[in-house]
C-alpha cells in the first residue's frame, strides 16, 4: 500500500520545480513548496510534513530560521538539506544533508526513506545515522 507521501521544500523556484518534478514518478504524492520562510508562515502548520527539503539557495539565516519554523511546527517532519557545505547548519537542525549535484532517482529514493521513518519513530532512527551522506 502506498501511502500519501507530504513534501515540503523551501528554496528558489528552480530548486522546487527540481522536487516537483522528482515527485511526478510517484503516485499519492502532495508538495508544498515555498521561496523563504516568509512563505512558510502562510502554509497551514496543521497540515502534515513527512520531509522538508531546505535547498542551497537559501542564505545561512534563511536555513536557519526555516529549520527552526519547520522543527516547531512539524516536529515529526524529517528535515533534509541539500547543500555543499558540511557546516553551514547546525546538525540538530537537519536529519540529512546531500550535495546539490544530486540525481532524480538518488533524491526520490532519500524522501522516501525520510518519510518512512519519520512514520515509524518519530525521526529517532535517523538521529543515530545522520550525515551519511
Amino acid at each position: 500500500m502506498i501511502t500519501t507521501l507530504d513534501v515540503l521544500s523551501v528554496g528558489s523556484l528552480n530548486s522546487n520545480n527540481f522536487v516537483r518534478d522528482v515527485l511526478l514518478s510517484r503516485t499519492k504524492c502532495r508538495l508544498v513548496a515555498a521561496t523563504s520562510v516568509w512563505d512558510l508562515s502562510a502554509i497551514l502548520a496543521s497540515g502534515k510534513v513527512d520531509v522538508a527539503i531546505l535547498h542551497n539557495t537559501l542564505s545561512p539565516g534563511e536555513l536557519r530560521s526555516c529549520a527552526v519554523y519547520i522543527r516547531h511546527h512539524w516536529p515529526a517532519a524529517m528535515i533534509l538539506l541539500i547543500h555543499a557545505q558540511v557546516e553551514i547548519l547546525d546538525d540538530p537542525m537537519y536529519d540529512e544533508r546531500m550535495s546539490p549535484d544530486l540525481s532524480a532517482e538518488t533524491l526520490l529514493s532519500m524522501i522516501e526513506r525520510l518519510a518512512a521513518s519519520s512514520r515509524r519513530s518519530g525521526r529517532s532512527v535517523l538521529r543515530e545515522g545522520r550525515n551519511q551522506h
